[in-house]
């Protein structure tokens, strides 16, 4: 039987204006906060029907984190823990906290999440968002549970149906959603402009995984993050932490807009600070550049120091891959440098580092290794040993000057027969964008690519039989033809001072030195 024209038009004018409807009553219950301790238990958790719309709207195929291809994550709602809250006369909320059980090889259990609290949420009995809540508690080593959500820390609630994440920051106790104060426009007599806004963009989302003990572990970073957890997992402290695939996802949230006559005003909502200091790190990012010259004298400043002259002399004759990591003290100090002790992976051409910008990580500033075959650096050597500058520049805790302060000061050691080669930061921007898309598939690309050059480079020169220094000079051709816009290459005997050299590839592929500093 066919439909009238009037009844189509109301049928699709419902359906698309119903779920933006539903959104827009969600952002305006949640702008006064809310009070976990307020929700009964429920007795019941199939009143109001949620359990049967659930299943009838098969929520439950959303609810999935995939890991990698072997280790799926489904969250299942656990009904008889669920509370609901009661907003007002139109608007009611339920939260139910989510049980992560792993499929791994036809067997499931239940993981252990170390990071935040993950739940689904549920609105008006009709909409459905998968949450997760960041306490500010978990950096105090605080267990995450039900009574930490809306309790100082970062909501992220994501829609199931578009995948489009909501954020949302508590500050101050119990239920108190940071956003413009009303007392402070009554206290001034007049009506400020500032506001907060809600404004999206695409980040990446991630988790980290680690099998310990036969017990996985799961540390879902907050959205545009993904920075690794900050121990390994309460077990086993030899328990590595694994990452799985970057998902990028539309993320809105409040941003704080100032008064553009009084930005300043006692009491105000929140201060524009946060937001200030991204657009000054991006600008660091965008204008930064350091020339072959710079590069050349941060070589040469850091190889006089005893404490990294002596990390080389202990690697520089292993037979197996060895790393020292070198820290800051003091993220605000340049001249507050650490020196790790020594180690290794016990192989021959791999040794793994995984650098961090945090208290309670340190803030790693750059990295040395040798290289037992002789050969020169590859594109690993260079950003496996950076941290994610992308991330660094979009977390609000980093200020400007830290994230100038690393690009100013960041090195990768590489010891290489008898040579030692030093990189540093040439452009931020693009050096930035390397670091953050170089993982996974982006790095065997790369490195099957840098391969290939070597290779083109040694049919091209006639060399069939290439010495080491010959397969030195092919690999550096072949790194600076595929990054040299990126990074300083400078290069100098062992136990030399003062005598480094920047690495620079003709239009011909032909590598030669020169000290850049002295026209």
């Amino acid at each position: 039987m066919k439909e009238k024209n009037g009844a189509i038009f109301l049928r699709r004018f419902w359906f698309w204006v119903m779920p933006l409807l539903v959104l827009f009553i969600l952002l305006q219950g949640c702008d006064k906060g809310i009070d976990v301790a307020s929700f009964p238990r429920s007795a019941d958790a199939l009143e109001n029907g949620y359990q049967a719309l659930y299943e009838k709207l098969n929520v439950g195929d959303k609810l999935i984190d995939t890991l990698n291809s072997n280790l799926i994550v489904n969250y299942l709602p656990e009904w008889e823990k669920s509370r609901e809250y009661q907003k007002n006369d139109s608007s009611h909320h339920r939260i139910v906290p989510l049980k992560p059980v792993v499929t791994t090889g036809g067997i499931a259990k239940v993981a252990n999440v170390i990071s935040d609290f993950p739940f689904l949420f549920i609105v008006n009995g009709k909409q459905f968002y998968f949450g997760r809540f960041f306490s500010s508690a978990y950096s105090e080593g605080q267990v995450v549970n039900m009574d930490s959500v809306f309790v100082n820390g970062e909501m992220e609630l994501t829609e199931v149906f578009t995948n489009k994440i909501i954020k949302y920051r508590y500050e101050g106790g119990a239920g108190e959603y940071i956003r413009p104060s009303v007392q402070a426009r009554q206290a001034t007599g007049r009506n400020l402009q500032s506001r907060y806004e809600l404004r999206c963009e695409t980040e990446i989302t991630c988790t980290w995984y680690a099998d310990c003990q036969g017990g996985l572990y799961l540390a879902t970073s907050p959205s545009g993050t993904c920075i690794q957890p900050p121990s390994t997992t309460p077990c086993d402290y030899s328990a590595p932490w694994q990452r799985s695939t970057d998902i990028r996802r539309e993320v809105c949230q409040n941003v704080w807009i100032p008064d553009p006559i009084d930005p300043g005003v006692p009491g105000g909502g929140g201060p524009p600070t946060n937001e200030d200091n991204k657009t000054e790190k991006e600008k660091i990012l965008r204008d930064l550049k350091l020339s072959d010259c710079q590069g050349v004298k941060k070589a040469n400043e850091i190889a006089k120091d005893i404490k990294i002259r002596n990390a080389i002399n202990a690697i520089k004759s292993k037979t197996k891959e060895w790393g020292v990591e070198l820290k800051l003290a003091d993220p605000n100090d340049p001249n507050s440098l650490t020196v790790g002790a020594p180690y290794t992976d016990s192989r021959s051409s791999v040794v793994n580092l995984t650098p961090s910008w945090d208290q309670r990580q340190g803030y790693t500033i750059g990295f040395i290794h040798n290289h037992p075959n002789g050969g020169s650096p590859s594109p690993s050597d260079i950003f496996n040993a950076a941290v994610d500058l992308v991330t660094m520049a979009g977390q609000q805790n980093i200020p400007a000057d830290q994230l100038s302060l690393y690009l100013n000061n960041f090195v990768s050691i590489v010891v290489s027969g008898d040579y030692i080669y030093t990189i540093t930061v040439k452009e931020a921007q693009t050096f930035a964008y390397m670091t953050r898309e170089f993982e996974g598939s982006r790095q065997v690309k790369e490195n099957l690519r840098y391969r290939e050059s070597i290779e083109k480079y040694l049919e091209d020169n006639n060399i069939q039989n290439p010495s080491r220094t010959q397969m030195q000079t092919a690999g550096e051709s072949a790194l600076l033809k595929l990054f040299g816009n990126m990074f300083n290459l400078s290069k100098q005997k062992i136990n030399e001072i003062e005598k480094n050299q920047s690495v620079q590839r003709s239009a011909d592929g032909s590598i030669n030195t020169k000290n850049p500093c002295n026209p």
